[in-house]
């Protein structure tokens, strides 16, 4: 609109593209903090984080670290292990309670131990 009013008193083109480069810069500066105030920030979790608070299977207990296994968690396989080191075993109802790099942290859900 700043520019279409400049150009009824037949400014130069150049000075009509300045205008509009320029008050294109403002208004988008003025209207991002605005647009922020309104829309807030946007809560976005990683795929692996929105998993906290699935549950799951236990489908391979590791042989040497029995705290330690493999469980299908939303419709994958995951490496899990237990915060208080308590023994899994295949087929145990597990939840996820935190995550650590790509390893899910769980709780059992129905001890068979």
């Amino acid at each position: 609109m700043v520019t279409a009013f400049a150009s009824l008193f037949l400014y130069p083109a150049w000075i009509q593209y300045s205008i509009f480069g320029i008050s294109s810069l403002l208004l988008v500066a003025v209207s991002r903090r605005w647009a922020s105030k309104i829309s807030g920030k946007s809560v976005r979790l990683a795929n692996v984080d929105s998993l906290v608070g699935q549950t799951g299977i236990i489908t391979k207990v590791m042989k040497e670290e029995p705290f330690q296994a493999y469980a299908k968690v939303d419709g994958e396989a995951w490496r899990v292990e237990t915060k208080d080191q308590k023994l899994l075993a295949v087929d145990s109802k597990i939840v996820v309670k935190e995550v650590r790099s790509n390893i899910l942290i769980v709780e059992i859900l129905n001890p068979s131990i």
